[in-house]
């Protein structure tokens, strides 16, 4: 099978080797296996949204009741 530059789906990563993702539209979202031949032979690449330290990521305003 060639290998194509394109992206065309994402997922996010949960940690222990699982991401989570919506297969296709009907299907259910679940927790993949990042060493499933399938997506192994697939992965484009990662990247993280925020910092990993404690504290350093945004924060949610709570709202008031």
């Amino acid at each position: 099978m060639p290998r194509s530059r394109e992206v065309t789906h994402v997922g996010i990563y949960i940690g222990q080797g699982q991401f989570v993702h919506a297969p296709q539209t009907g299907k259910r979202v679940g927790a993949v296996n990042l060493d499933d031949p399938y997506y192994r032979e697939r992965f484009a690449g990662a990247g993280r949204l925020y910092p990993a330290g404690a504290g350093e990521g945004p924060r949610l305003k709570s709202s008031p009741r």
